[in-house]
């Protein structure tokens, strides 16, 4: 697993910004982790995992319970008047994402904790959010068996794709450099940025679209649920 340091002196190397025994320099760094971050942003919800679907969590002035487990690609709305704990799916897809919202803002008295289900999340078996109006988000990593945080990268921070996906996310760097340094991006590089893009996305598809029906069965108790059962 590379560094993030390392991608961005490879995306530096693609065109030969810089001889192969030297490394960008500090403001480069900068300006070029500023890039990646944007760039890997990006990705979430289009070449990784589908859109996020919100579903209401907790008790206060809200009028659904908490889900026996969270869907795939959901976004928690959480309102809590009390500490309360959910289970993440019990078969989560690689790529697959969850994003929580203290729209109370009260998880430094009331702490929301998510539950691994037999994955780890941020390398444990539960993440206990406790700071207020907190908004944080996932992605699942079928190789490693764990949800990571989606955050802003550092150039010390060890990059969160796997080694096989690297040379994507170097080549799109590139294209984003070269323009600003004058230089235009090998069409070689671009076939190979191509053909990691369409491996990319047959790896993070989704198949299990969160549909309507499906979620309403998932929240269980809650009023949506029982409108749908009343009408089937």
């Amino acid at each position: 697993m590379a560094l993030v340091s390392e991608i961005i002196k490879d995306a530096f190397r693609e065109a030969n910004l810089i001889p192969i025994n030297q490394s960008p320099t500090l403001d480069e760094q900068s300006e070029a982790l500023r890039l990646l971050n944007r760039f890997v942003r990006s990705i979430f919800g289009n070449e990784a995992g589908d859109k996020l679907q919100s579903f209401a969590v907790g008790t206060d002035n809200v009028v659904t319970n908490t889900p026996n487990y969270v869907p795939l690609n959901a976004r928690l709305m959480v309102n809590i008047d009390t500490a309360t704990s959910v289970n993440l799916h019990p078969d989560p897809e690689d790529g697959a994402r969850v994003a929580v919202v203290d729209v109370s803002g009260s998880f430094d008295t009331n702490s929301f904790t998510l539950v691994g289900n037999g994955r780890n999340v941020d390398a444990a078996t539960t993440a206990v959010l406790n700071t207020a109006s907190i908004k944080k988000e996932w992605f699942y990593r079928a190789d490693l068996g764990s949800w990571m945080a989606i955050t802003n990268l550092g150039v010390n921070d060890a990059f969160p794709f796997p080694l096989e996906f690297e040379d994507l996310f170097v080549i799109g760097l590139a294209t984003r450099l070269n323009p600003r340094n004058g230089v235009a991006i090998d069409e070689q590089a671009m076939m190979n940025f191509r053909r990691q893009r369409n491996l990319f996305r047959a790896r993070y598809a989704q198949s299990n679209q969160m549909e309507s029906e499906e979620g309403l069965l998932r929240m269980s108790g809650s009023r949506m649920n029982r409108v749908f059962k009343e009408n089937n």
